[in-house]
């Protein structure tokens, strides 16, 4: 059986030159200061889920979310974290005006434009929320979201048939069983294609 070479570390600090011991102290440093900003940053980070939260976690986190975009005014994500939280409260017009900052900033984040297309369409602005979704898909048309929302804006216009086109395309997108069964039970809802 052959024996591995090991490199024998050095026995006393002298051994080490210089140079190297600080950068060395310079990296632990490092490390030590990420891990500290990680770690108070944790309680904002369990917010990041989108998943249903309580009503009470969210109006808790909310006025630090307000000082945080009060005091960050230009940071997208904490734009889109105090969007989101006016939305879960079902504070739709809050919640379109906080993504219009946020897509000030960051344009092209079309998760964020779909969201306020939906914070508009529950704040009773259709128009504005099927212009939205509209923009979303022409810079990308495989955005599910998009095509599932624009359908439900134009159904409630009356455009069975546009919606049934944009809950076609969904369906085409959906990757898994329960969007697509969803979209089917969409579609049913419209009864049959009229010619």
């Amino acid at each position: 059986m052959k024996q591995k070479v090991v490199r024998r570390a050095p026995q006393r600090d002298e051994e080490i030159p210089q140079k190297k011991r600080n950068w060395v102290v310079r990296v632990g440093i490092g490390i030590l200061g990420f891990a500290v900003l990680i770690s108070s940053l944790v309680p904002l980070l369990s917010i990041f889920d989108r998943g249903p939260q309580p009503v009470d976690t969210i109006g808790q986190a909310l006025p630090q979310l307000e000082a945080a975009a009060k005091d960050n005014p230009k940071d997208a994500a904490i734009l889109t974290l105090l969007g989101n939280s006016y939305y879960d409260l079902k504070r739709y017009p809050e919640a379109a005006a906080t993504y219009t900052r946020a897509l000030a900033i960051q344009p092209d984040e079309h998760n964020v434009r779909v969201d306020y297309g939906t914070a508009l369409f529950y704040s009773g602005r259709t128009a504005e929320a099927k212009q939205a979704f509209e923009a979303v898909i022409a810079k990308n048309p495989d955005h599910l979201q998009a095509h599932l929302n624009l359908g439900v804006v134009l159904r409630s216009e009356g455009q069975l048939e546009a919606a049934r086109t944009e809950w076609t395309k969904a369906q085409l997108l959906a990757n898994d069983e329960a969007s697509k069964q969803h979209l089917s039970e969409l579609l049913n809802s419209l009864g049959a294609p009229t010619r």
